[in-house]
């Protein structure tokens, strides 16, 4: 797979990544750089209240989470 030039001094690739593993740059067999990537699922947020609403003296709301 061939990198894009953006300019003069960079070039981009895009690629979706569907599995984990060793992935290297390499230019006339040298390593310009290499990354042990691992993928982590991504999972909707999530959130938990540590105490109730609460209402101070001039009336306004307090959530605690």
């Amino acid at each position: 797979m061939a990198f894009e030039m953006i300019d003069s001094d960079n070039f981009q690739i895009e690629r979706v990544l569907e599995t984990g593993g060793e992935f290297a740059v390499i230019q006339d067999r040298s390593d310009l750089g290499r990354w042990n990537i691992q993928l982590v699922p991504d999972t909707p947020p999530a959130i938990a209240f540590f105490a109730g609403i609460e209402v101070n003296e001039r009336g306004a709301m307090g959530i605690q989470y």
